[in-house]
């Protein structure tokens, strides 16, 4: 029963994405990510694929390196772009193949007739500032780049990034509320 139910959550995740736009099925299985969260046909977007090892972003390729001993995953994606850990244990902070995260706090998100919880991983690393959100089934939903020249936002199709940054993300260490 609880695979199912997983199952059917997964699918979920799949046909409906968090935010006010729909999203397909096809942009949440292949890792595809859009500047903003919106396909503008530009080129604009970036791509994680497992299978071949290898991300885009924005038109620049990087090649997947392993996660210690492991393959890469959807916890653990190693690049020259950035480096992206869940950590296997339940800590405010860590460090895992040469970065460190912190987790800096939650908010809600609306999907169907309830809301779910979105975790925000924070990482300083060699491009800028990261900023990761990662869903319940710690599935990977984008990240923000914070750079010299601005910031980025790369996010599933759908994923409304303001519905995060508009509730204040409340961190999890006491009421302390992050800006």
């Amino acid at each position: 029963m609880h695979r199912l139910q997983i199952a059917l959550l997964s699918l979920a995740f799949g046909v409906i994405t968090p935010g006010c736009h729909s999203a397909r099925g096809s942009d949440y299985l292949t890792s595809m990510y859009y500047l903003d969260g919106v396909d503008r046909k530009d080129g604009m977007s970036a791509s994680i694929d497992l299978t071949t090892k290898s991300m885009r972003v924005a038109g620049d390729g990087f090649l997947l390196r392993p996660c210690g001993e492991q393959d890469s995953s959807s916890r653990c994606i190693v690049s020259s772009y950035f480096v992206f850990v869940i950590s296997d244990t339940p800590n405010r902070e860590w460090a895992e193949q040469g970065a460190t995260f912190s987790l800096t706090g939650t908010c809600s998100l609306p999907l169907g007739h309830g809301d779910f919880q979105v975790s925000v991983v924070s990482s300083s690393q060699k491009h800028g500032t990261f900023r990761f959100y990662v869903g319940p089934d710690e599935q990977l939903l984008g990240w923000t780049l914070t750079h010299a020249d601005g910031t980025d936002n790369f996010l599933k199709r759908g994923f409304d990034i303001g519905s995060c940054m508009t509730q204040r993300v409340r961190a999890q260490r006491g009421d302390e509320l992050l800006e």
